[in-house]
Parts: structure tokens; C-alpha cells; sequence
């Protein structure tokens, strides 16, 4: 039987007829003599038990792969060495010719994992918590975040929020009768009010069109699509989140990629969703890009050219850029060296929440910049320049 998670190695119990069985073993031979009777096999197969002999309970090695033979050396010599560092072959010009405009967008919320996914070939999955098969009595703050969503989805497409919440209590996604009304109560109000404070601003999916296309910048083609609204020249996103870095990022990106592929709209970007801290509604606008269609477009291309050459430097090699950490930084930098250092330490080091240091994908590429004083040393302030200083001065924002 299984006997762990295979990602946090916390220890499960066997099935029922096993448990049964070694009851049965254990009244007969006492339970150290059913221990000798098990064989603990280790997860991975390139584990150095493996290919030691007599390690799993039979003459000689168990593991007979010479691939994983290597793997289980490869592992036993490791150093922790910076994997910033690490040597691999420059991309294939095919692969950074035609860039698809999703793969841009998740590049720049998190390059160290996409650099993993691209380059590497692999995701670090994030640690789950032990299934709880328990009835739950009230949503947990992912719940209701998720519930809220589904509101929000709902009302942006046109239907009535009765037949929403009758939806969502048809399911099975909440506990059953009453024990979870508090919650339900509060993710429809939080749908509700954004969803007002959508359509105030004009927001009407039935206005939305899709726009795809392809934009030549630098020698590389960027290619895409999105809805927007084009009697309004506005890129719509509206988020139960609270908004961050990324989600300014996201929007930007989208309207700087429109603006190139149909300058002779005025495109701006509006992201509505809640305030970082408190219960407030914020709305961020990004754009538009100033001047008549040529300068619209060629002042589009510069932008989207710069975010593409990031891309391509980080996928050639590791960059330092967690982005939310990033987005403190630079906007805060210009000020006070200070308190860009405090506020983007919390960011990087020490949020209740996800501190970027402590993302998988950071600290397996970037294991020596787990301060806020060693990311400064390194090329972060150069990258977070690159990144955020042409975005921040297109951003108006304010509370609702």
C-alpha cells in the first residue's frame, strides 16, 4: 500500500483488508514480527536504498535502471550550488520566434516557475494538506473566495443572482442545509457589490468582442487573444481578489498588446476588484497610450518589446523578479530607499500569507537570496526597473 503522500511524506494508513491482515499477523506473530515482514520502498526510484545490496529485503540491488542509477549518484553529490547558475543550451530559435501572448503573461507573474516549466521541463507542485474527510460546517476562506468567483462569473454573463445562489446550493461545494449560510451570504454580497461597481463604469459583456491577431516586435512575433469592449476601447477585468502586482501586470499587458495590434482605438485597461487592505473596492486604470494611431502603435511596440526581451533573458538564463515584490520596489524606490526596502522586505520575506522567498520555484533557483538585502545585491533592482518603471506612470487608481 501507498503508506505516504507522495508530496509531503505524511504517513497514511493502509486500506481496510491490509489493516485487517496485519491485525490478523499481529495476534499471531506480535506486531515486531509483522514489521519484519514489511518492506518500506522509497518513493522515488532513483532513492540510494535502492541500489544497495540487501537494502529492500532481496540479494543484491533492488533497482536495476542505470538512469536512475546515475540519478541516485547525482543526488548523494549535490552541492546547493546557486542554480542562477545553472548551464543549459540557449532557447531554440523557434521556440522564442512565436511567443504566445499566455505564455508572456505567466512569464511575467513568475518567471522563476515558468523558466522551471519551459527550460527545465518540470512544475513544482505546491504542498496539499492531508484530505479531511470530515462534513464541513462553514466555508473556509478559500471557499467563500471560490464561491464569490462563481457569483461574480455569473452576474458578469447576464444571469440573475436567485438562480446563482440555487445553482451553487444545488451543488456540493458547500455544507449542507444552514451550516454554511454566513459564508454564502457574505461571497453573494462581495459578487454584488463588484458587480455594481462594473456596471456603473459601463461594463456589458454582450459589448465584448474578441481580438486576435499577431504583432511583430524585435525580431520575435507575439501572438493572442482577447475580449474587450471596443465602443468603450477598454480592456474589462474584474477580480474577487485583492489586487496585487500581477493583476496590473495582466492588464497592462493586454492593453499594450491591443494598442500594437489595433492602434486606431484609444485602449486602456480597468481592473476593478477589492482594496489590499480593508473591504473597499479599488479600481485601477492602465492607459491609454497618448497621441494619434502611429504613435499609439509604435509607442505599443516599445513597451511590448521590452517585456519580450525580458522573456527571452529569462529563459536563457534565471532572473531574480518576483513580481509583487518587484512592483513594491520600483514603486516605492523613487521615493524613499528606505521604505522601498521595508515594504518590499515584507513582500519578499515576511508576508502572513505567501512571502515570494518561500515560492518553491524561488527557492530552488535562487536559494542564497532568501533576504531582501541579497535580492538587492543581486539583479533584482535592474530587472524590477526594466519591468515596472514604463507600467507605473500609465496606472490611475482609486477607491470606490
Amino acid at each position: 500500500y501507498s503508506g505516504r503522500d507522495p508530496l509531503t511524506n505524511a504517513e497514511y494508513p493502509p486500506a481496510v483488508p491490509i489493516a485487517e491482515l496485519a491485525d490478523v499477523l499481529s495476534d499471531m506473530v506480535g506486531e515486531a514480527g509483522v514489521e519484519s515482514l514489511r518492506t518500506h520502498h522509497p518513493l522515488q526510484p532513483f532513492s540510494e536504498v535502492n541500489f544497495v545490496s540487501g537494502g529492500l529485503g532481496v540479494s543484491g540491488p533492488w533497482g536495476f535502471d542505470p538512469m536512475q542509477f546515475q540519478g541516485s549518484l547525482a543526488v548523494q553529490s549535490r552541492t546547493g550550488r546557486d542554480q542562477s547558475q545553472l548551464s543549459l543550451p540557449a532557447p531554440e530559435d523557434d521556440v522564442l520566434s512565436e511567443i504566445r501572448l499566455a505564455d508572456l503573461g505567466r512569464f511575467l507573474e513568475h518567471p522563476a516557475r515558468e523558466f522551471i516549466r519551459a527550460r527545465l521541463g518540470f512544475v513544482i507542485p505546491r504542498q496539499g494538506e492531508i484530505p479531511d474527510d470530515t462534513v464541513p460546517t462553514e466555508l473556509g476562506p478559500l471557499e467563500e473566495w471560490q464561491v464569490t468567483d462563481r457569483f461574480l462569473a455569473g452576474l458578469l454573463s447576464g444571469h440573475p443572482i436567485e438562480l446563482l445562489e440555487a445553482h451553487q446550493r444545488a451543488g456540493d461545494t458547500l455544507p449542507p442545509g444552514d451550516l454554511g449560510r454566513a459564508g454564502l451570504d457574505r461571497a453573494r454580497q462581495r459578487a454584488f457589490e463588484l458587480w455594481t461597481a462594473a456596471t456603473e463604469v459601463g461594463y456589458d459583456p454582450e459589448r465584448h468582442e474578441q481580438f486576435a491577431g499577431a504583432v511583430r516586435v524585435g525580431g520575435h512575433t507575439v501572438e493572442g487573444v482577447i475580449t474587450a469592449d471596443p465602443g468603450a476601447s477598454r480592456v474589462d477585468m474584474v477580480t474577487p481578489s485583492r489586487l496585487k502586482g500581477k493583476q496590473r501586470l495582466r492588464a497592462f499587458l493586454q492593453m499594450v498588446f491591443l494598442s500594437a495590434l489595433d492602434p486606431h482605438h484609444s485602449w486602456r485597461g480597468l481592473l476593478i476588484g477589492r482594496h489590499l487592505r480593508g473591504d473597499k473596492l479599488r479600481s485601477v486604470t492602465i492607459g491609454p497610450i497618448r497621441g494619434d494611431a502611429d504613435r499609439r502603435r509604435h509607442q505599443a511596440e516599445r513597451l511590448l518589446s521590452g517585456l519580450v526581451d525580458l522573456y527571452v533573458k529569462g529563459l536563457t538564463a534565471p532572473i531574480p523578479l518576483p513580481c509583487e515584490t518587484a512592483f513594491i520596489w520600483q514603486m516605492k524606490v523613487g521615493g524613499d530607499l528606505g521604505s522601498a526596502r521595508k515594504q518590499a522586505e515584507k513582500a519578499w520575506e515576511t508576508d502572513r500569507f505567501s512571502p515570494e522567498a518561500r515560492d518553491p520555484a524561488n527557492e530552488f533557483l535562487f536559494p542564497y537570496l532568501g533576504t531582501m538585502s541579497a535580492l538587492e545585491q543581486s539583479s533584482f533592482p535592474d530587472h524590477a526597473r526594466r519591468l515596472w518603471a514604463p507600467i507605473l506612470p500609465l496606472l490611475a487608481e482609486k477607491s470606490l
